[in-house]
């Protein structure tokens, strides 16, 4: 999928929060500059339709945003000159996986690569579904959107991966991010009508 994930899986056990220190470094910036804003924003609003919960929830998610495109396509300065990888046979990474799985006996290739770009998209679903009135369909449809434009953008950039069995991996990870706040919000209604808007 990306070479900040495969940068970020082969670190030694002892430095794992690394990258977490990494991007929170590169992070920090944004974030401060999306909370400027959204104050300001809220501040001048003659009608306040928000809650704690919801800005609270709105921030993890622009977090989540901002670590899926460290994964995805990093940060400047971008080699565009080096190798581009590409792969558009459906259902080609499942194929690998499985080889690489009997061929070495690690399944390493297949949680990272599959199992990851599923994660990866589980928060879209999931705080789409949970911040606004957004219909199940509708949320799907943005997951599989936003992958698609993470593949347009990743296509020209050196050393990344455009992939089309990241597109279904992704939507699948939508939908069952998805799947897991409709279940949030049947077993605690109450709790999770806090983090709607009106």
């Amino acid at each position: 999928m990306t070479c900040g994930a495969s940068y970020a899986i082969l670190l030694p056990v002892n430095s794992f929060f690394l990258p977490i220190i990494y991007v929170s470094s590169h992070s920090l910036p944004i974030i401060m500059v999306y909370l400027v804003c959204r104050v300001l924003w809220l501040s001048f609003r003659h009608k306040r339709h928000s809650s704690v919960r919801h800005e609270v929830g709105l921030a993890l998610f622009v977090i989540c945003l901002i670590w899926l495109e460290w994964l995805t396509i990093g940060y400047p300065p971008w080699d565009f000159s080096a190798e581009r990888f590409t792969n558009f046979v459906p259902f080609e990474v499942v194929r690998k996986s499985i080889n690489e799985w009997q061929k070495t006996g690690s399944s390493g290739y297949f949680k990272w690569n599959l199992l990851g770009n599923i994660a990866a998209f589980m928060p879209v679903g999931f705080f789409m579904y949970l911040l606004w009135h957004v219909s199940a369909l509708n949320t799907v449809l943005s997951g599989l959107t936003l992958s698609l434009a993470i593949e347009c953008m990743q296509f020209p950039i050196g050393g990344r991966w455009t992939d089309v069995d990241d597109l279904w991996l992704n939507t699948l990870g939508t939908a069952l991010g998805l799947l897991i706040s409709v279940a949030l919000k049947r077993i605690a209604p109450k709790f999770t009508a806090g983090f709607k808007v009106k």
